[in-house]
């Protein structure tokens, strides 16, 4: 007598791996569903909004006069007065500042930090 497993054939072999591959995927998508019904729903992020030139400049901070060499004479023909960082006096009053260096400055000045005004 002959204990040996019949010969597996090709229709029996990919009925039974169809039928396990479905019960696989019907489990997990079953799993993945009752996960998303329990998880807090995840918040939408509000997009923050892109600040404009005047408020970029207010954000920068204020640097000492020795920290970026600030200079009262021109540099190379280059002058504070054509720089992005310079504030032209307000009306009424002859003192010029910058958005970078503390204190009063010269239009005439220059720092390492001179940037052309385009």
């Amino acid at each position: 007598m002959s204990f040996a497993p019949p010969p597996l054939r090709r229709r029996r072999f990919l009925t039974g791996t169809a039928a396990t591959t479905i019960a696989s995927a019907a489990s997990a998508a079953a799993l993945r569903t009752a996960k998303a019904a329990t998880a807090a729903p995840t918040p939408t992020p509000t997009p923050t909004p892109t600040p404009t030139s005047a408020q970029l400049r207010t954000m920068v901070p204020t640097l000492s006069k020795a920290a970026v060499g600030y200079i009262d004479m021109p540099h190379d023909g280059d002058v504070c007065g054509a720089c992005i960082w310079f504030k032209p006096p307000s009306p009424g009053t002859t003192t010029s500042h910058c958005h970078l260096v503390a204190g009063p400055i010269s239009a005439a000045g220059w720092c390492q930090a001179w940037m052309r005004r385009s």
